[in-house]
């Protein structure tokens, strides 16, 4: 089985536990394993905790609720690798992700950001339609632009690996 300390999924969670699972399952079952962090923003239970140590996986616990985005950042800044994709507690990935994002990297040695399709689950624990965004490498990111105008999408962050210092990131949250 290959790996990398290329990337980290890291995943930011706070209270909602129906989906958790799903979303900390697709980052395991990657065809290239990788690191993978979850930070706690301080919910009210510990069923995170529990279940990242029933899979070896690291869990930060943040001691007060920081915010949607500083969460975010914190996953930013506690990450050890180039690369940090933020997979939301309601998100799936393909299993070959990872694999994808390293065959880009190879065919694109300076690679900043690498966007790529993805799934969110509803209310109801459906799969919703997939994003429309194209899969992949683009040269000089034109494309997306496109896409996020005609779809209104905004910046896909979520469905997106971006290199840490490109991210331009408060990186120095407080652990």
């Amino acid at each position: 089985m290959s790996s990398t300390d290329l990337v980290t999924i890291a995943i930011p969670c706070y209270e909602r536990k129906e989906y958790f699972l799903f979303a900390l399952e697709s980052a395991i079952n990657q065809t290239v394993k990788c690191e993978i962090i979850v930070v706690d923003n301080c919910s009210s239970h510990d069923y995170f905790q529990k279940v990242c140590e029933e899979k070896s996986i690291t869990y930060f616990r943040n001691e007060t609720n920081i915010g949607l985005f500083p969460n975010q950042n914190r996953c930013y800044s506690l990450a050890t690798t180039e690369y940090v994709k933020i997979l939301d507690d309601d998100d799936i990935l393909s299993p070959i992700y990872i694999e994808s994002f390293l065959k880009a990297k190879q065919l694109h040695p300076e690679i900043d950001v690498f966007f790529s399709n993805y799934v969110s689950l509803t209310s109801k624990g459906d799969l919703s339609h997939r994003s429309t965004l194209p899969f992949g490498y683009m040269e000089r990111g034109f494309k997306i632009i496109e896409y996020g105008i005609k779809y209104r999408l905004g910046f896909p962050y979520m469905t997106s690996t971006i290199k840490r210092t490109k991210a331009k990131l408060d990186l120095d949250v407080s652990e």
